[in-house]
């Protein structure tokens, strides 16, 4: 897409956030639900953005809405004042996430299906649109965590990015008690619908749309590349640091939904003797706080036996088959798409295990040696079941201790090994192998 890039995407992440004064109002634009007005900022000198934020894409998932597929907006009359990011979906464990990347942003709302657009206010007369999908296991995060002012600025076009639902949710499936599932995956189809139907009245060209997603959001979009609910909806996909083809991706074949009700009640979530309408019954009167205080959603792959981060299915609707085999089929939706990952990849997993190696450090040797490295490998169940003896495996590759003059360079070992076993091991030599039979 004309004016945006892998650089031009890291630059906007690591701008620093500035305050916005004076409140400027923007031009009002016409939705098919109604008008909008929103405000104005200049995040790079002399390039002004029109920030339109919290526009309703669906109505409120709320009450008897609650685990059921996506629904429009109810329109409205008067001009509808979008200058305020919408509450984030509820997530778990809390703010923490949101707030590594929204400092102090603390609203969150099972009413939360809003969607934000931001329109350089000189930019071209036909703007290229990026749609960004957010990460963060589908659990936790939302989509103003990328600030599209600045994005907007830099490459003069429109961006988009927009909540959906998240963790319990979002993605509960038990089919016996008419839960479907995949909830999360429907209010993104219905707000890329939106962009589709509405992103003209913004000055954005419907026919040039870029939908892009980083982690979890990556895997995501890489489901929309396959979904025949998603064909039409956009041009071209950017996958970035994820992989609908990631272990945790999508649930095993042979996982049959309804596994979990079992944790739920075990966590006095529902009645021990209940027939299955009434466990719907029971979880749709739920305040959404009690979801996001004891959620856990053990899910079995292919790979480790349960996953405790929501995970999509195949529904038959969404997503009707695995992406392994449609990729390479080239059963795809868009024009190009493009796989990537960061170098330091593995780093986000480093961040969980600094503690113990801090406290290994001080009680035994005062760095990072092998003896940390051996502790820290029981941390990760093998995402290869089969393979036997897969720590000295690992060890193997990595190791070789007297060629780290010092704990630093050692600590980089584990940053190899996380990246190998986390985001890419299951996505990067897979997408290569898939890249080898659809490119001729």
């Amino acid at each position: 897409m004309a004016g945006v890039s892998l650089n031009l995407f890291a630059v906007v992440l690591i701008v620093s956030l500035k305050s916005v004064c004076p409140l400027t109002k923007a031009p009002i634009r016409e939705t098919e639900y109604g008008e909008v007005q929103g405000m104005v900022t200049t995040p790079i000198q002399g390039r002004s953005v029109a920030n339109y934020l919290g526009i309703p894409y669906a109505k409120p998932p709320i009450n008897n809405l609650r685990f059921e597929k996506t629904q429009r907006p109810d329109p409205w009359d008067e001009v509808k004042v979008t200058n305020e990011l919408p509450p984030a979906c509820p997530q778990t464990p809390d703010m923490t996430y949101v707030n590594l990347h929204s400092k102090g942003f603390n609203k969150e709302d099972e009413d939360c299906l809003y969607i934000n657009v931001f329109v350089p206010l000189r930019g071209p007369a036909k703007m290229a649109v990026f749609v960004y999908v957010h990460g963060g296991s589908n659990r936790v995060g939302m989509g103003a965590m990328l600030r599209g002012d600045i994005l907007a600025a830099f490459g003069d076009i429109i961006v988009v990015n927009f909540n959906y639902r998240l963790g319990s949710l979002g993605f509960y499936a038990a089919r016996k008690e008419g839960l479907t599932g995949n909830y999360g995956f429907f209010d993104q189809v219905t707000a890329l619908n939106w962009v589709k139907d509405n992103i003209a009245n913004f000055g954005g060209d419907p026919d040039v749309i870029t939908i892009a997603g980083h982690s979890a959001g990556a895997a995501d979009v890489g489901f929309h590349v396959i979904s025949p609910l998603s064909k039409g909806l956009f041009r071209r996909a950017m996958i970035m640091s994820g992989s609908p083809i990631a272990f945790w991706g999508l649930a095993a074949p042979h996982w049959k939904p309804g596994y979990n009700i079992a944790e739920y009640c075990d966590r006095e979530l529902c009645p021990r003797n209940r027939d299955p309408q009434d466990f719907r019954d029971y979880l749709m009167k739920l305040p959404w706080e009690t979801f996001t205080k004891h959620e856990v959603t053990p899910i079995p792959t292919d790979y480790t036996e349960v996953l405790t981060f929501p995970v999509s299915i195949v529904d038959g609707e969404f997503i009707t088959e695995r992406p392994e085999t449609a990729i390479p089929a080239r059963r795809t939706n868009c024009e190009s798409f493009v796989f990537s990952v960061t170098r330091d990849e593995g780093s986000i997993d480093v961040v969980h295990a600094v503690k113990f190696v801090l406290d290994n450090m001080k009680k035994k040797t005062g760095k990072f040696d092998e003896e940390t490295f051996r502790e820290v490998l029981k941390w990760y169940k093998p995402i290869y079941p089969n393979v036997p003896n897969l720590r000295d495996l690992i060890l193997h590759e990595y190791g070789g201790w007297e060629k780290f003059p010092n704990h630093t360079e050692e600590t980089s070992v584990l940053e190899r090994y996380t990246k190998a076993s986390t985001l890419t091991l299951r996505g990067e030599k897979r997408e290569r192998a898939l890249g080898k039979e659809i490119v001729p």
